[in-house]
């Protein structure tokens, strides 16, 4: 399965219980879920870039659980955590298995010191992409 029929997939699934999806599309920005609420964008990426540091609104981004992938979200720390609609997941397709994190939620609640360590301590509980 590709990572964006995984984030389909998933986004189906969470809507089970609200069906509050009406429709998706995809287009050269990435797939958008329109809910009866909001439109979320998702962009799944194998690699973090630079690029979705310029992204704004409701924002999923979906990518590969990779060391490089972390470590470019602990490098930009302080400009995904200042995007208030965005959630990232982190997931390794073969096993299915991921983990989920909010920057502006959990820079609020998490010690700046022990940053790092928290965010290695989610990557290190999936299985990380090779």
């Amino acid at each position: 399965m590709q990572l964006d029929e995984w984030t389909i997939q998933y986004i189906k699934h969470r809507d089970i219980m609200t069906k509050s999806l009406k429709e998706y599309d995809r287009s050269e920005k990435g797939i958008v879920f329109h809910f009866k609420d909001k439109d979320v964008t998702a962009y799944a990426v194998e690699e973090l870039s630079e690029e979705l540091l310029k992204i704004s609104g409701h924002v999923l981004i979906v990518c590969l659980n990779k060391r490089k992938n972390v470590e470019f979200l602990i490098k930009q720390w302080d400009t995904f955590s200042k995007m208030e609609h965005l959630k990232m997941i982190f997931v390794n397709l073969a096993t299915n298995d991921k983990w989920i994190i909010m920057p502006q939620g959990h820079a609020k609640i998490a010690d700046p010191e022990s940053l790092k360590q928290g965010i290695m301590a989610m990557f290190d509980q999936v299985p990380e992409v090779v």
